[in-house]
Parts: C-alpha cells; structure tokens; sequence
C-alpha cells in the first residue's frame, strides 16, 4: 500500500514543525509538501496530487475556504483530497460554510497534533462516504471535566473550561494563574478573578467529596498522602492539559 501523502497549509510554525514531526515518524505517511500561507499551499497542491490536506482556517494570501473551493473546482487534480480544516473561530456559520465544501474535519484549535494526524489516516483509508465532522476544544474539555465528576451546572465549570483552553493555547499562563489566567477568564464573563478563583475551587471540591478512595487513588496513582487532598486549581488544570494534549 502507498503511502499517504499530506499537504500542511498552516502559519503557525510550531504547529507545523510539530505535524511534521509526527508525519516523519509515521511509516503510513509521507509529507508532500507545507506551505505557510494558502497561494504557495494551492501551487503544491496542484504539483504532488496529495491524498490529504490539513489546512488552516485563516491562512494568509489564500483563507482555507477560498482553498478548499480551489480544490473542489480543480480539473488538474486526478481526485480529490481529504481535507481537514483547522480554525480558532467556531461560528456556526464559518463550521456550516466549511462542511457544505465537503471537508472532512472541521478542528477547533488548540488540538492534538497526533490526534490530527491519525484522523487524517482514517479519512484516507475510508471507502465509504464519511460524514463531515466538527471536533471543538471545548466539547473535549468539557468530556474530561464532567469525567472527574463537576457538575456542569456549577459557575466552575464553565470558568475551568476557559481556563484550560487558554492554558493548552499559551502553557505560559500557568506560571501566572492568580494575576493572568483568572483575569483572563473573568473578562470574558464580566466577573472578578477572585470569584473566577472560588467557583473552580468550589467545583473541584464538590467533585472530590464525591469521589471513592479507588477514584481518589486513580487520580493520584500510588502518592497515598494525597488520597484525603483534592487537587488545587492550578494542579487540575495543570493536570487536564497534560492528558487533554497526549490524548488520542
């Protein structure tokens, strides 16, 4: 079986340097060529008849929609690629638009990058029709908070899912969660860092108190003096982000 070819239309140079990393390391794929801006992405498109191409959004020169219609309309192209587009912005119009081109992911950044990539092989190697599908950050946090046990009813809920959004876009404000990141997060919601600092302490505590010394011990593995201890916020924050990143 041939390998997967992949196109990259991406500017953000960490991302791609990160998406390169795991392509090389891949013996089912191969990289067909990057592009940071969407007019030198098309030129490589038309030259490597790639078999996948993860583009972003907002890229330069050419956005991604105005690729992914390029693409749709080529007569050069022998078929037609998988395509995977990533994006910060979630309106429903911009997903609605974006699926009606006959993309196959529509990817709310941050995401995994490993995660990407295996997607990207699955739409390759499907015979039958796939349907499009949206995969937000957000419904993904909000799987792993509800996991630990938060009820999502709680103001803590929906302050520690932006916390950990922001976090796993710039890991930098963990280092700052009392003076940047809890601000950060009470703008957005017109509230006070101090209350931002309450109610995800309060929503981890109503958690932990429900939580069985086996669940207790699963989150801590074999660190017995902690079994009695609930995570502090930036501990579970911390924490999320870690196994949101690594997570397939």
């Amino acid at each position: 079986m041939n390998n997967i070819r992949v196109v990259l239309a991406e500017s953000d140079a960490t991302l791609i340097y990160d998406l390169k990393t795991i392509i090389s390391d891949d013996d089912m794929l191969c990289l067909a060529g990057e592009a940071s801006d969407g007019e030198t992405a098309w030129n490589i498109i038309e030259s490597t008849q790639p078999d996948v191409v993860i583009t972003e959004l907002l890229i330069p020169r050419i956005d991604g929609l105005t690729l992914v219609e390029k693409i749709n309309n080529s007569n050069i192209l022998k078929k037609k690629p998988k395509i995977i587009v990533t994006s910060t912005m979630s309106s429903e119009a911009i997903v609605r638009e974006t699926i009606k081109l006959g993309v196959s992911y529509f990817v709310m950044k941050p995401y995994n990058a490993e995660c990407i990539v295996s997607r990207a092989k699955k739409i390759s190697y499907s015979i039958e029709h796939f349907s499009p599908m949206v995969v937000s950050a957000e419904s993904v946090i909000n799987e792993y908070i509800s996991k630990f046990g938060i009820p999502e009813k709680l103001k803590g809920y929906v302050y520690l899912n932006d916390a950990i959004v922001k976090v796993m876009m710039d890991d930098s404000m963990l280092y700052g969660v009392t003076k940047i990141l809890y601000p950060e997060v009470a703008k957005k919601y017109r509230s006070t860092a101090v209350r931002v600092e309450k109610a995800i302490r309060h929503a981890i505590e109503v958690a932990w108190k429900k939580k069985s010394l086996d669940m207790r011990k699963e989150y801590y593995g074999y660190d017995t003096e902690k079994f009695d201890k609930r995570p502090t916020n930036s501990e579970f924050i911390a924490r999320a982000v870690r196994e949101l990143k690594i997570a397939e």
